[in-house]
């Protein structure tokens, strides 16, 4: 099997950190790209879920003036949370 360098940029703490875990489970960060390189594309996909937080401005603004004005945003209260917890 022949090999290719790939060159990586990244953070240089992040470095210094990976490489101090890969120390500890006894590789290198290299072989743990190719690890990461092998879980691709055995599975086909990333091997960990990569996910964005939606904010809908809208609805932020609403619960902004809600809390300003003093309504009361919370639509349960503990003890019926409570009692949902033991249904």
């Amino acid at each position: 099997m022949t090999t290719k360098t790939h060159s990586i940029r990244m953070d240089s703490e992040l470095k210094r950190q990976l490489d101090e875990f890969c120390d500890t489970v006894g590789m290198n960060s290299s072989t743990a790209f190719s690890l990461f390189a092998y879980a691709v594309v055995s599975e086909q996909r990333i091997p960990f879920e990569i996910k964005t937080y939606h904010i809908d401005k809208e609805d932020l603004m609403r619960r902004d003036e809600d809390l300003r004005a003093g309504r009361n945003i919370v639509k349960k209260t503990w003890s019926e949370l409570k009692d949902m917890e033991n249904d």
